[in-house]
């Protein structure tokens, strides 16, 4: 019998070498496109060591909200319910997260929702949910913590969908295509692009974009 696959949200993996102001523009970018429900609007970020709090601090300055661990486990409930993605607040604007998410007020004008989720990296609900300002953080503290990460996740979902790496050189991205299980990668992004704009009639230049897409 064939059987639709679930969709599995994109994934950001920034390791140390990354741009981090660049970076956090392009995922406050990406988020903004549709209230982040664009094709590649990262779900989750899975940052590597000194990137982490960089990248988080960068992504506060420019608007984000954060919204700490507890509040973070209340979103993740509350977008998914038992499985079932929460229409009301899937795909809706920073204002009405605010409210049904319990949040204070000033969170109604934020770029972004940042959750923190405590535990296994890139696990529970947050791959599984539709589009959204809610994006998840993680920081593991080496490459092979987050290579591993990854691999975990990819047999969790079954497949990954879609990942994108900041500060990746080409050869670790190579093995990673080799040793995970997902679908494409891409390796940096056009300065002038967000994540939202890496697809169909997106502005692609092959000389600053790599998308390996495995073929069974």
């Amino acid at each position: 019998p064939v059987k639709a696959a679930e969709p599995v949200g994109a994934i950001m993996l920034v390791d140390e070498a990354a741009d981090i102001a660049a970076t956090a523009s392009r995922l406050l970018g990406a988020k903004a496109r549709d209230n982040g429900t664009a094709q590649h609007a990262p779900a989750a970020v899975l940052a590597v060591g000194d990137a982490g709090p960089a990248l988080r601090e960068a992504l506060l300055a420019a608007g984000a909200w954060a919204l700490g661990a507890e509040v973070s486990a209340r979103a993740a409930v509350t977008l998914c319910r038992e499985g079932v993605p929460n229409r009301t607040l899937i795909g809706r604007d920073a204002r009405i997260l605010a409210i049904g998410l319990g949040l204070p007020p000033a969170a109604a004008t934020a770029r972004l929702l940042l959750a923190e989720p405590v535990g296994e990296p890139l696990a529970g609900p947050w791959l599984r949910l539709p589009g959204s300002l809610v994006l998840a953080f993680w920081r593991v503290e080496g490459w092979q913590a987050a290579v591993a990460a990854l691999g975990r996740a990819a047999g969790r979902v079954g497949r990954l969908a879609s990942l994108a790496l900041e500060g990746v050189g080409p050869d670790r991205a190579r093995r990673l295509a080799a040793e995970l299980e997902v679908e494409r990668i891409f390796c940096g992004a056009p300065e002038d692009a967000s994540l939202a704009e890496l697809g169909p009639g997106g502005r692609l230049d092959w000389r600053r974009l790599v998308r390996i897409t495995r073929v069974r």
